[in-house]
């Protein structure tokens, strides 16, 4: 798995569109599935920035939707040839993970807000944002989110560290561009023992 020169282009986001676009059962229903609040919260994460970058001083640092498109080629890679793992439920977690950040920000834990406060704020958002959806697509994504939240299945723990595993590897390209970001490296330990284990060390190297 290359994913070492992971960029922020239109062609990842367009990658991430269409994995989400021919993974769903129904691709040729009309486009009422969605409403104009989801269609632009979808937008605005192109344009949400990573707050633990910004406050490391980095100017046009990477969106949560760049984030959200690493993650999820990051997840499909990871389980593709894992035969215990469902890769589309994988996929759906990774894709809709940072969703509720278009409306809440990306909150991280030096904002003052307690673990308990930022997940019900995202709750709140991430129900708001699905309403468009049908009453079992929207009990669907709401489960799947509060399974990752808890972190306790095959697909969540996956997703779980392929989210530190981006972070760590924004956090080396940053550092090779000059940039203080050494507090991110604190993470690696969250791999140790993972699928991602001699891959970070390759990369680190």
């Amino acid at each position: 798995m290359d994913i070492k020169n992971i960029a922020s282009t239109v062609e990842v986001h367009f990658l991430c569109i269409m994995i989400t676009f021919f993974s769903s059962p129904s691709v040729t229903r009309p486009v009422g599935f969605m409403d104009k609040d989801l269609v632009m919260a979808i937008e605005k994460l192109k344009e949400v920035r990573r707050k633990g970058w910004v406050d490391s001083g980095i100017k046009d640092a990477e969106s949560v939707a760049d984030h959200t498109c690493a993650v999820s080629l990051c997840v499909l890679f990871a389980s593709f040839d894992n035969k215990k793992l469902d890769v589309k439920k994988a996929l759906m977690m990774a894709l809709v993970h940072d969703l509720a950040e278009s409306i809440v920000g990306d909150i991280t834990p030096h904002d003052g807000i307690s673990r308990k406060d930022k997940t019900e704020r995202e709750a709140e958002a991430f129900k708001k944002l699905i309403k468009s959806l049908s009453k079992k697509g929207q009990s669907e994504l709401l489960k799947l989110w509060k399974e990752l939240e808890e972190g306790k299945s095959p697909e969540a723990r996956l997703v779980l560290l392929a989210d530190t595993f981006d972070r760590i590897v924004q956090a080396k390209r940053y550092l090779g561009q000059g940039h203080d970001v050494k507090r991110f490296f604190h993470a690696i330990e969250e791999l140790k023992g993972t699928e991602f284990d001699g891959l970070m060390l390759d990369i680190l190297d």
